[in-house]
C-alpha cells in the first residue's frame, strides 16, 4: 500500500500478485499436498509435459476432480486437502 498526499491531492496505490497455479510456488505448494496441476487434456493422458493452451488447473490424484483454476480459496474443502489455502501475502 502506497500512500501519498501533496497539498490537497492525495493517492493511494494498492500492489498485489495474483495468486495462480502458473506460480511455481503456488504450483509446488499443490503438488507437496497431493493435488496435480496441467491442464484438462494433460490430465486425460497423464502428462503434464505435452504443450496445452488450456489453462492449468487443480486434479485430485483419485480422479478427475476439483478442476479448480486457483490456488487459493476460502471454504473449498476438497481443494483444502490438496494444498489450496486461504492465507493471503502479507507485506
Amino acid at each position: 500500500l502506497i500512500v501519498s498526499n501533496t497539498n490537497n491531492c492525495s493517492h493511494i496505490s494498492i500492489s498485489t500478485t495474483e495468486h495462480t497455479l502458473d506460480d511455481i510456488d503456488e504450483s509446488s505448494r499443490i503438488e507437496k499436498h497431493g493435488g496435480l496441476v496441467m491442464a484438462s487434456d494433460q490430465y486425460d493422458v497423464m502428462d503434464k509435459e505435452i504443450t496445452s493452451f488450456e489453462t492449468k488447473r487443480l486434479w485430485s490424484k483419485d480422479g478427475k476432480f476439483p478442476g479448480c483454476a486457483f490456488s487459493r480459496s476460502i471454504g473449498d474443502t476438497k481443494a483444502k486437502s490438496l494444498g489450496v489455502i486461504a492465507e493471503p501475502d502479507t507485506i
